[in-house]
Formats: C-alpha cells, sequence, structure tokens
C-alpha cells in the first residue's frame, strides 16, 4: 500500500502539471495573436483619414500584414522545433509549410535574411517595430504619439506571450522527477503479480486486479507525458495549421474594403 500511495501520488503530480502546462501553453499562443491582430488592426485603423499618398498607405498595410502572418507562422514553428542550429533548416522549412499571406511578395533580400537566420521570430518582430517609425516619418497615421505607443505595448505584449510558450516547449518537467515516477512503475509493474498472488486466492481475480492497477497507473502517466507539450504535430498537440489560417483570415478581413467603412445605422433606426 505504501509503493502504490507513493506511485500514486507521482502520477498524479506529474499529471496535474501536465494539463496546467498544456492549458498555459494553450493560453499563451492565443493570447499572443489576440496581441498581434489588435496591434494590426489598430494601425490600419490609425491610417484612416491619413493625408499621406494613398500608394504609402497600401504599400504598409500590406507589408504590415504579410510580417505578421510570417511571425505568427515562425513562432509556431520555433515552438514545434526548437532553436537550435541543427534545426535552423527544417524550422524554416516548416514555417514556409504554414498557410502564409502572400510571403513571396516580399523581396529576395527580406525572404534570403530570413530563411540564414536563428532567430526569426525576434527578426520579425524587429522588423514590424522599424516598419511603423518609419511610416510614422511619413504621416501615414492619423492619431498622435501617445495613442500610436499603444500598439508597441501590444506587440511586445505578444512577445511576451510567446516567450511564455516557448518556455514550455523548450523546458520539460525535471527529468529526476520524471525518471524516479518511471523507475516505481515498472518496478510496481514487475512485482504486483507476486503480491496478488499472497493476498489473492483466486488467480483469475489475481490477473484482472493486477491488470486493472498497473494499467491505470501507466495509463495515466502516458496522458501526462502526452500534454506536457502541447507544441508540435502529434495528434494531440495543438492545430497549428487551422489556427494560422483562422488567423490570415482575421488578418486579410481588416484589409477588406467592406471593413473600411464604418458600421452605420438605418435610416429606419
Amino acid at each position: 500500500s505504501g509503493l502504490n500511495f507513493l506511485i500514486g501520488f507521482l502520477v498524479v503530480f506529474r499529471a496535474q502539471q501536465a494539463y496546467s502546462r498544456f492549458w498555459e501553453g494553450s493560453t499563451s499562443i492565443t493570447t499572443m495573436q489576440g496581441y498581434l491582430f489588435d496591434a494590426s488592426s489598430s494601425l490600419v485603423a490609425f491610417c484612416r483619414q491619413s493625408s499621406a499618398p494613398r500608394k504609402e498607405i497600401t504599400l504598409f498595410e500590406n507589408t504590415l500584414v504579410r510580417l505578421i502572418s510570417l511571425l505568427s507562422a515562425s513562432v509556431y514553428m520555433e515552438l514545434s522545433t526548437g532553436r537550435s542550429n541543427s534545426e535552423v533548416d527544417q524550422q524554416t522549412k516548416r514555417a514556409f509549410e504554414l498557410e502564409l499571406i502572400d510571403a513571396e511578395g516580399l523581396d529576395s533580400r527580406t525572404l534570403r535574411w530570413i530563411m540564414s537566420t536563428d532567430d526569426k521570430v525576434e527578426l520579425l518582430f524587429h522588423w514590424v517595430q522599424q516598419l511603423i517609425v518609419d511610416n510614422i516619418q511619413k504621416n501615414v497615421f492619423t492619431v498622435q504619439p501617445p495613442i500610436l505607443s499603444r500598439c508597441f505595448q501590444e506587440l511586445g505584449n505578444a512577445m511576451v506571450s510567446s516567450r511564455q510558450a516557448l518556455k514550455i516547449a523548450r523546458i520539460p518537467l525535471p527529468f529526476p522527477w520524471v525518471q524516479a515516477t518511471e523507475m516505481l512503475l515498472v518496478s510496481h509493474w514487475l512485482l504486483c503479480p507476486f503480491l496478488m498472488c499472497f493476498w489473492i486466492v483466486s488467480p483469475f481475480w489475481a490477473g484482472v486486479l493486477t491488470f486493472v492497477q498497473v494499467s491505470f497507473y501507466w495509463s495515466l502517466n502516458a496522458i501526462a507525458a502526452e500534454l506536457e507539450n502541447p507544441f508540435g504535430e502529434d495528434p494531440n498537440d495543438l492545430p497549428a495549421q487551422e489556427m494560422q489560417q483562422d488567423f490570415n483570415r482575421q488578418l486579410l478581413l481588416i484589409l477588406h474594403p467592406t471593413t473600411r467603412m464604418p458600421a452605420q445605422l438605418s435610416e429606419q433606426a
């Protein structure tokens, strides 16, 4: 009974931590997309009634949406593959496998630099900020600097959320805890049949109870191992492709001609 209590405590604690990590990772990545959309929508809205040439406004809006879409995809792939130098090519390939908003529209120099750097997320984040600052000088925005600074705060919050998600992807549960849990599970698996024979006379019920007890502990441990990292390509991981597609659709919405028209009341209202 003492061994069962110890194993149960270790396995349940691991499952609890894995569940918390799964939802923390999910919350961080959805929060990041919310901040990115909020900043993008605000920036496009701030271009309304701008005195700058329409060509400059259109260039800014389209460049912004492309960079934000690529930034989101790069975050997903960084979470899935890590950031080691041996995985840079794989990360680059997979980032461009996700749905992007016309990444080919960026110039060749930009694409080459993105393909070659190890820090794609940081580079794209920096480019977005530079894009905003450059267009401030062109009078693309019609709001005052204190209001415009809110967009930089939203972008910063998005980066903080992505780093919180990266913490979960890169830092697993402490190895000694996982190792001790699995060693005790193996010991329990080997000892349980013999101990059941001392306690239960019927071979049938001894086998049934051994199977139930061992399978319960191992199943709970396997569930915990599956939930510890919600980022990747396993069936139970977050659907990066679908989430990226939804985010791209939202970004394209703010560029649609219909959304540029403010909502108005009908004459009968």
